[in-house]
């Protein structure tokens, strides 16, 4: 199936209709329109026990009404169905400012699903990076605190860049290390890079050392663990 996508023609700019190149832009439209491969290809990658599951991923960002994200303020603890969870986000949400491509339901039951997926989605390469951390001051004490926890648990060295112009990918790891280890949420990072974007084109040998580089300067000797990098051919190819 992926195949077939990757062969759909490129849409001239006059049409009207052709997607936009940012990588949640392109996650929102795989969503909407061929959600089976995406799902096909989060499966593909997820321990045995769980890939059953993956043929069963209910998107809670699919919706035109909040297309394109969930906003910074949303509690998606409650939206999946986790109300029962201690509400340790609730007041740090907005100053760690997250903002999720994607989030996706493992499991038949939204009221307690087995497995909850956290998606960062990226087209162009430029997108690895980013102006730093933007926490306002009060924020900044927790910021730090939640980092040192996090490099704890990946057993990851400090460097500049998990404040500097990494801060958006240091970020969503600190997530992934607070649902998992102080919630309990069975929480998965999935990183999403799309091949060969309409206006600035990778592949994926260009993603890899990409990757690597950005493990490396955030001080990582090995993959961080709960984590699921997917390659995905871009809608509307150059």
């Amino acid at each position: 199936m992926l195949s077939s996508i990757a062969a759909l023609p490129r849409r001239s700019r006059a049409s009207g209709s052709r997607v936009d190149s940012s990588g949640k832009a392109q996650l929102q439209e795989y969503i909407q329109r061929f959600t089976l491969s995406l799902n096909a290809e989060i499966e593909r990658l997820l321990p045995s026990n769980l890939q059953p599951l993956g043929q069963h991923v209910q998107w809670l960002s699919a919706l035109d009404s909040v297309r394109y994200g969930i906003s910074p303020s949303t509690d998606f603890v409650r939206a999946a169905g986790l109300a029962d969870q201690p509400s340790l986000l609730e007041n740090c949400w907005s100053q760690l400012g997250l903002c999720w491509d994607g989030v996706g339901l493992l499991g038949h039951s939204r009221s307690r699903p087995q497995g909850v997926l956290l998606v960062e989605a990226r087209s162009q390469i430029e997108e690895s990076g980013g102006p730093g951390c933007c926490a306002p001051a009060c924020s900044t004490p927790l910021v730090l605190d939640t980092f040192r926890e996090t490099r704890e648990w990946l057993e990851a060295h400090e460097t500049e860049d998990w404040t500097g112009a990494l801060y958006r990918t240091a970020n969503r790891l600190a997530h992934l290390h607070m649902l998992r280890n102080h919630l309990g949420i069975p929480a998965w990072l999935v990183q999403v890079y799309f091949v060969n974007d309409p206006d600035e084109p990778a592949s994926r040998a260009d993603w890899l050392p990409i990757i690597a580089g950005v493990n490396a300067r955030l001080g990582l000797s090995r993959r961080p663990p709960f984590t699921l990098d997917v390659f995905l051919p871009a809608l509307n190819p150059a």
